[in-house]
């Protein structure tokens, strides 16, 4: 269980993210977000864990880049529905998922459709 104090974070952050308030960040690894704040950065994922069951997963992590408190939550727990609802809204955040369906409804209006390359290109290129 985490900290009461990273509680209060993980539930203001929510709260940020959910106004716009807060821009997260992709990382290297898929599907893995963070947004860092004052001496550190939270890092949230989801996926299955050791027993195939699917989770998320927020973790404290000082300036060195250490976790230094960590909250998983699985379906059905506590505070899985909002961990599950903040996860989404970084990822929508970090992906740009609002500028992407913009950008896809201007064409829509427009007309327009962009050339793709083949399905055997489709792997290499960023269309």
């Amino acid at each position: 269980m985490a900290n009461e104090r990273f509680m209060q974070l993980i539930n203001e952050l929510h709260q940020v993210t959910l106004d716009g308030r807060v821009r997260w960040e992709e990382t290297a690894r898929e599907g893995v977000f963070r947004v860092g704040l004052g001496d550190g950065l939270v890092r949230i994922q989801s996926g299955l864990d050791d027993q195939n069951d699917f989770c998320v997963s927020v973790y404290l992590m000082n300036n060195q880049g250490r976790v230094v408190d960590e909250l998983r939550n699985w379906e059905g727990g506590d505070h899985y529905s909002m961990l599950l609802d903040l996860y989404q809204q970084a990822r929508s955040s970090a992906m740009h998922i609002d500028e992407v369906v913009d950008s896809m409804l201007s064409d829509l209006k427009a007309g327009r459709v962009r050339d793709l390359p083949s399905e055997t290109q489709a792997e290499d290129a960023p269309f």
